[in-house]
C-alpha cells in the first residue's frame, strides 16, 4: 500500500465521556445522574456493573493527560458532568465540580493539547429526571443555564464546544427502547424528548454566542447508512423511514430547520411557534460519530418508531449483520466504505460543512500478556481501513479537519459494562494501572507523520 497522507494541520485527537471515565460519582458535592440510578437497578447492565469508580479520571487525569502528550494528541474531547457542577440541576454552583474541569483544562493546555468540551454526554442529573427530564419543556431553560455556567467559566481557555453527544441514542434508547438511562419505553415521551433536546440545542448555541463571538460551536451526531434487507418495495420504504429516525431527527432541524413529514405530523402538539427558528442556529462544524451501517427490514409489529405508521407505512426492525460479514465483539459490522458514504452524504445534504470526526473506534478482545503488553492488531487494522476511507472523502471534497479516536483509554461501556474495551490504553480496573496497547504506538506514529503507510 502506498503512503496515505493527511493535511499537515489535521487535528488528531481522542474523545471521552464524563460518566464513562471519571468515577467519583458521589464525592465533592456531585449528585446522582440518571446513569448512577440506572446502574443501581439489577439487570440493567452487564454483570450489574457501574461506573462508580471506572477509570477514576477524577483522580488520575494528570497521568492520563501525560499519556496523551506522549501519544502526541493535538486535542482531547471530553464532557462535563452536569450533576457535578449543578447538583440541583440549576441554581447554586458546586465550585469543587467546576474546579475539577478547570484543572483538566489547565493541564491539557500545559501539555499543548487543545480542550474540546461536550456539554452533555447522556448523564442528566437525576433530580431533573424526577421533573420529567427531557420530556419537560423546561429542560431547554435548565440546559441554557448549565451552558452559561460552563462556557462563561471556561471560554477564556476553551474555544470548541458541542451541545450534545449522540442525542438520537439517549432519546430513542433512553425514552423509547428503555435499554439505557432513564430506562423509559414510551412513544410520546420519546417524541417530547427529541424535540426538547433539539430546542435545548438551539437555546444553548444562542447562549454561547452571547458569551463570546470567537467560539466554535456545534453538535455531535452519530449516523449510519441504512441498507434495505431486500429490493421489495416494503423493505425499501422501511429503510427510508429508518433513515429518518436514525439520521435526520436532529441534523435536519439543526441544519434545515425542519423535521421530516413523518415526524412533524407526530409532533404537531409538541412543537410551538418559533421553535424551529430557535433550533436552526448557525453552526461552525458538524460533529460526526461513525461506527457502522444498519440493515433494515419492514416490520408491521413495530411499536417504537411511531412515525413509521404515518400514511399506513410499515414499521421496521434492525437486522443482525449478514452471516458472511466481518463483525466486532459489539456485533457491529466493519464497514469502512460506508464511512466514506456517510461523510459524503453529510457534505451533499448539509451544504459542505466543516466536519470533525468526533468518534470512531472499535472494541476488540484485548488480552494482557505475561510481559504486560497488549497486541490489538484488529484495532490497528480497523483504524487503517476507516482512515483510508476518510482520506478518500477528503480528496473528494469533504471538508474534514480532524479525527477523534474512541477512545483513548478503556472505559465503562454503558449497558455493556466492562466487557467491551475500546481504548488505546488498557485500564487494569483492579489497580488503576495504565498500559499502552500496540494501537497507542500506531496512533503516535500516525500523528507524527500524518500518514498511513
Amino acid at each position: 500500500m502506498s503512503e496515505i497522507k493527511f493535511p499537515s494541520d489535521f487535528i488528531w485527537g481522542a474523545s471521552s465521556a464524563a460518566y464513562q471515565i471519571e468515577g467519583a460519582w458521589n464525592i465533592d458535592g456531585k449528585s446522582p445522574s440518571i446513569w448512577d440510578t440506572f446502574t443501581q437497578t439489577k439487570g440493567n447492565v452487564h454483570n450489574d456493573e457501574n461506573a462508580n469508580i471506572t477509570c477514576d479520571f477524577y483522580n488520575n487525569y494528570k497521568e492520563d493527560i501525560s499519556l496523551m502528550k506522549e501519544a502526541g494528541l493535538k486535542s482531547f474531547r471530553f464532557s462535563t458532568a452536569w450533576s457535578r457542577i449543578l447538583p440541583d440541576g440549576f441554581g447554586k454552583v458546586n465550585q469543587k465540580g467546576l474546579d475539577f474541569y478547570n484543572r483538566v483544562i489547565d493541564t491539557l493546555l500545559e501539555k499543548n493539547i487543545e480542550p474540546f468540551i461536550c456539554l452533555y454526554h447522556w448523564d442528566l442529573p437525576q433530580i431533573l429526571q424526577d421533573k420529567g427530564g427531557w420530556t419537560n419543556r423546561e429542560s431547554a431553560d435548565w440546559f441554557t443555564e448549565f451552558t452559561n455556567i460552563v462556557v462563561s467559566k471556561t471560554s477564556d481557555r476553551v474555544k470548541k464546544y458541542s451541545t450534545f453527544n449522540e442525542p438520537v441514542v439517549f432519546t430513542l434508547a433512553g425514552y423509547g427502547q428503555g435499554m439505557m438511562a432513564p430506562g423509559i419505553s414510551d412513544s410520546i415521551k420519546t417524541l417530547q424528548a427529541v424535540h426538547h433536546v433539539n430546542l435545548s440545542h438551539g437555546c444553548s448555541i444562542k447562549e454561547m454566542r452571547s458569551i463570546s463571538s470567537d467560539l466554535e460551536c456545534g453538535c455531535v451526531n452519530v449516523m449510519a447508512p441504512i441498507k434495505s434487507f431486500s429490493n421489495k418495495e416494503k423493505d425499501i420504504k422501511a429503510s427510508k423511514i429508518a433513515n429518518v429516525f436514525f439520521n435526520t431527527l436532529f441534523t435536519d432541524p439543526q441544519y434545515l430547520g425542519n423535521y421530516d413529514p413523518h415526524i412533524a405530523q407526530q409532533m404537531k402538539d409538541i412543537i410551538k411557534d418559533g421553535d424551529m427558528k430557535i433550533i436552526k442556529q448557525k453552526l461552525d462544524y458538524f460533529g460526526l460519530n461513525f461506527y457502522s451501517h444498519f440493515h433494515v427490514q419492514a416490520d408491521p409489529s413495530d411499536k417504537l418508531f411511531m412515525g413509521a405508521k404515518t400514511n399506513n407505512d410499515a414499521g421496521f426492525t434492525l437486522l443482525p449483520p449478514p452471516d458472511d460479514a466481518e463483525v466486532n465483539p459489539m456485533g457491529w459490522e466493519i464497514a469502512p466504505s460506508s464511512f466514506y458514504d456517510q461523510i459524503m452524504q453529510v457534505k451533499e445534504k448539509y451544504g459542505s460543512p466543516l466536519i470533525y470526526i468526533t468518534e470512531n473506534g472499535v472494541a476488540t478482545e484485548d488480552v494482557l500478556s505475561e510481559k504486560n503488553t497488549i497486541s490489538d492488531e484488529e484495532r490497528i487494522s480497523f483504524y487503517k481501513r476507516y482512515l483510508i476511507s476518510l482520506n478518500k472523502a477528503i480528496n473528494d471534497g469533504a471538508d474534514v479537519r480532524g479525527f477523534y479516536a474512541w477512545s483513548f483509554t478503556d472505559n465503562f461501556e454503558w449497558h455493556r459494562g466492562y466487557d467491551m474495551r475500546f481504548g488505546m490504553v488498557y485500564i487494569d480496573y483492579e489497580n488503576q494501572k495504565r498500559i499502552p496497547k500496540d494501537s497507542f504506538f500506531f496512533y503516535k506514529n500516525l500523528i507524527e507523520s500524518s500518514a498511513i503507510s
